[in-house]
């Protein structure tokens, strides 16, 4: 059976477009959690604890900094339960900016978001697109693998090779098909147990909670007395929980693109789709006004078009250059990414 065949015939344009990017906003809610099971190397050496059952113990280790490509990088060693500090301990990947201007306010500490993105990637590779530069004059800029993260003490699931497959396999039954359905919820399945499997049982310690703990001795081991914190999307749920777990510790807090606690996953992920959609649309009408813009006509003659794009790739995947194949949900996650 060939790939137009088992695809079957593809949705119109318009419900393309929108089922694509619904799916994506999905991906993306939980995009975190997969970038957190691509573990990096450590920084460094996670200090010694002499009194792990003691919690104030671990507010009391010294740090060892090392440079890290015009940075400098450290470890920080932190209960893996912080109900039961004796129980292990876990190394936090820890980056630091030092700040640029001679009246030096603190520490700021940032959170990408995901949840599971990169504290220490988003300073080392993007620290102006994170912050401003006054901001670097006057703070120390702070970013840190959250527990289970990158070059933390990460939860392992896939290898690169399976990881690749799960990201960008393209399903081999009809988008929206009860087998499709079935298909994804296998692969998913697999994913989870993986995850469980590979992990050294850290994963029941992987919590908002405890990653807002540790938040606060990122805070006590840099030596400033109060929080000084700047989270972005899940980020602003950490900060929030942090806020409510020590309300006495914040100090200067932004909260960027502000989730609400209350509402569900699914709520989440159909407010992130229609926001993705409301930005396309404006970046349409931008686009519609250059000589460059590859689309002609009105914003809905531009959606239609992409959407149209989408089908006929949904339909029939496109050759990339290493053998494999793009597909719809793929092509949609390179457009939201940039919006």
């Amino acid at each position: 059976m060939n790939r137009t065949e088992r695809r079957g015939r593809a949705p119109r344009a318009g419900r393309a477009i929108r089922a694509a990017i619904a799916l994506v906003a999905a991906s993306v809610t939980l995009s975190g959690c997969l970038y957190a099971a691509i573990p990096e190397e450590t920084a460094s050496s996670a200090p010694t604890i002499e009194d792990p059952g003691n919690p104030d113990a671990f507010y009391e280790q010294e740090l060892s900094w090392n440079d890290c490509g015009g940075f400098e990088c450290t470890t920080v060693t932190a209960p893996l339960d912080w109900e039961d500090p004796a129980a292990g301990t876990i190394g936090l990947s820890v980056i630091r900016a030092a700040a640029t201007g001679p009246d030096r306010i603190g520490s700021l500490l940032t959170n990408p978001g995901g949840p599971g993105a990169s504290g220490v990637g988003l300073i080392r590779d993007s620290l102006d697109f994170a912050v401003g530069s006054a901001l670097q004059e006057s703070y120390d800029v702070i970013g840190f693998d959250p527990r289970g993260v990158g070059s933390s003490t990460a939860v392992r699931c896939f290898d690169a090779a399976e990881m690749d497959a799960y990201l960008y396999e393209i399903p081999e039954n009809p988008r929206g098909s009860q087998e499709w359905e079935d298909e994804l919820t296998e692969r998913n399945a697999a994913f989870a147990e993986a995850c469980e499997e590979n992990s050294q049982g850290i994963l029941p310690f992987i919590t908002t909670t405890n990653a807002a703990r540790d938040m606060d001795l990122l805070r006590g081991v840099l030596g400033d007395d109060k929080l000084n914190y700047l989270g972005y999307s899940y980020g602003t749920f950490l900060g929030a929980t942090y806020a409510e777990l020590y309300p006495g510790n914040v100090g200067r807090m932004v909260l960027d693109g502000a989730i609400d606690p209350s509402i569900s996953g699914l709520e989440v992920g159909t407010e992130q789709a229609i926001g993705f959609e409301n930005a396309l649309r404006a970046y349409m009408a931008a686009c519609l006004t250059t000589q460059e813009c590859p689309f002609r006509g009105s914003v809905d003659q531009a959606m239609s078009d992409l959407g149209a794009l989408l089908a006929s790739v949904d339909r029939l995947p496109l050759p990339a250059s290493d053998g494999r194949e793009l597909g719809a949900d793929t092509l949609v996650t390179g457009i939201v990414a940039a919006l």
